[in-house]
């Protein structure tokens, strides 16, 4: 074979292509036993095998960094601490590694009995079964902000009970089962200036949260609540094909100075004998305004 400059040259390009392809790449799997830090320089990360971030340790993501789950894979933090912080310009992104990802094909964030408070903020979540889960009754608290959560099976769910000073704020959920699945009654807890756009149920099983400033639209379901003790203030509830927000409990609610329009039902209040207070709303232009049984 006839070496010249050309062949020599085309070699190098390819062999640099490859090269440049691999060093961005980087598999994880297993345990993390000591502080560890996902860099940008080494992103996407690869998860191949569930990672559990072991008690007394903390995993920081940079910003701009992808993690990409392989089918059924989550990260667990275990007892330890997470920092996942982004920026305006270099969200974090949680999402399948999937060629065809679809709703559900990895598993989550997994929270369990972390000591410390735990802050996503400016990332993004894609595809994953429960995006951001956590141990039932465990005393986590979250603050999540500036954070999109997209095609999942749900956005979060599972902060039960003990979950004072959890705050989420300024998130879009879109096109999710759930944007929010499961959240029950916590001290100085809140849902507020949020988007919930094209989900089968915005809020489901919401309890006792205070819910103000957010708009639900074009969900089959905006709220479903299923307790009472906290109010729904300031908030779009439009179009929303089945109902704009069912209550369904036996505690003090209240729904304050709302739009509710151009849904299927507006309020639908199922325990009407439970001392709910619906007061100051615009309430127009759906098929049924309000059914109180």
């Amino acid at each position: 074979m006839k070496i010249n400059a050309k062949n020599i040259f085309l070699v190098v390009i390819s062999l640099t292509t490859m090269y440049s392809f691999s060093k961005g790449q980087t598999p994880v799997g297993g345990g993390i036993y000591s502080n560890t830090t996902w860099s940008l320089a080494n992103s996407p990360y690869i998860v191949t095998d569930t990672v559990v971030v072991f008690p007394g340790v903390t995993l920081t993501i940079e910003p701009g960094v992808t993690v990409k789950f392989e089918d059924n894979q989550r990260l667990e933090i275990r007892q330890a601490h997470l920092i996942s912080v982004g920026t305006v310009t270099d969200s974090i992104t949680f999402t399948s590694n999937s060629s065809t990802p679809t709703p559900g094909i990895w598993s989550g964030i997994f929270l369990n009995e972390c000591p410390n408070p735990i802050e996503f903020n400016y990332c993004n979540f894609k595809y994953a079964y429960v995006a951001i889960d956590k141990q039932a009754y465990d005393n986590d608290i979250l603050v999540i902000k500036n954070s999109n959560f997209n095609f999942n099976y749900s956005g979060i769910s599972n902060l039960t009970y003990a979950i004072s000073g959890t705050t989420i704020d300024s998130c879009n959920f879109e096109n999710n089962t759930y944007g929010i699945g499961r959240i029950i009654r916590g001290f100085d807890a809140i849902i507020k200036n949020s988007n919930f756009i094209n989900n089968q149920t915005g809020i489901r099983a919401a309890q006792g949260i205070p819910i103000e400033n957010c708009v639900y639209i074009s969900n089959q379901i905006g709220i479903f609540r299923t307790g009472g003790l906290g109010y729904i203030k300031n908030c779009l509830i439009d179009s929303n094909s089945t109902a704009g927000i069912i209550l369904s409990h036996t505690g003090d609610d209240e729904i304050i100075n709302c739009q509710i329009k151009h849904n299927g039902i507006g309020i639908y209040d199922s325990l009407a004998y439970s001392g709910n207070k619906i007061r100051m709303n615009i309430i127009e232009n759906n098929t049924i305004g309000t059914i109180v049984s």
